[in-house]
């Protein structure tokens, strides 16, 4: 069971090569327009579709009962790797780019500051997802609680885009209200890739852990 677990905690970091690969793709042209990046994000969630069946039908194969308690934890944690990873591909393929396209399409004039914010944060997050690449590969419980402490930091950005939200509403623009959607929306799934991000974090840390649920 030892040399199969390896083998898939192989593929499994692959994976999230693959989906870090995603949001890297999507951050370096989502400040500006290309009309191929949606074909290549709808390219690589067909391939994040296609590994994640592969391992969850290697890890179903695999006889539970030859484990022993730390290869049942592996086994465990593989699964909920597998499953979240493709989780933050759908966010990165549909949502993200579903939301970058309204923006676009209503012609906001997105302020300086809201950029930065924005910018600041799909950074951090983008940092955070190539590291779950190291989590997963070597079962990394330092780097997974490295990970974890940036939760701080981007809980800090989402409460500056509120807060300058807050003041524009001051503005006479009528298009105030759907910018405070739109940004928001883009600024919240990112958050939601993050909390992702934490959950297969989070299972390469001793069980009886106090952040391990998500």
């Amino acid at each position: 069971p030892s040399l199969a677990l390896a083998n898939a905690r192989h593929e499994v970091a692959h994976l999230a090569e693959v989906v870090s690969g995603m949001l890297d793709r999507f951050l370096d042209q989502s400040r500006g327009e290309d009309p191929g990046l949606a074909d290549d994000l709808a390219s690589l969630e067909k391939k994040t579709n296609a590994l994640e069946g592969e391992i969850l039908h290697y890890l179903s194969a695999l006889n539970a009962e030859d484990f022993t308690k730390e290869e049942s934890r592996q086994h465990h944690a593989l699964l909920i790797a597998t499953d979240t990873l493709e989780s933050v591909a759908d966010i990165i393929s549909r949502d993200l780019l579903r939301t970058r396209t309204r923006i676009s399409d209503a012609s906001l004039n997105v302020s300086e500051t809201m950029a930065d914010l924005a910018r600041a944060l799909s950074d951090e997050v983008a940092a955070c997802l190539a590291k779950t690449v190291d989590v997963v590969r070597e079962d990394d419980a330092a780097l997974a609680v490295e990970i974890l402490g940036h939760r701080t930091v981007v809980d800090q950005q989402i409460e500056k885009a509120y807060r300058h939200h807050e003041k524009r509403f001051r503005e006479s623009s009528s298009h105030r209200i759907e910018s405070f959607r739109l940004e928001m929306t883009f600024i919240n799934e990112l958050r939601n890739i993050y909390t992702l991000i934490q959950r297969v974090a989070a299972t390469s840390l001793p069980e009886d852990t106090e952040d391990r649920d998500f």
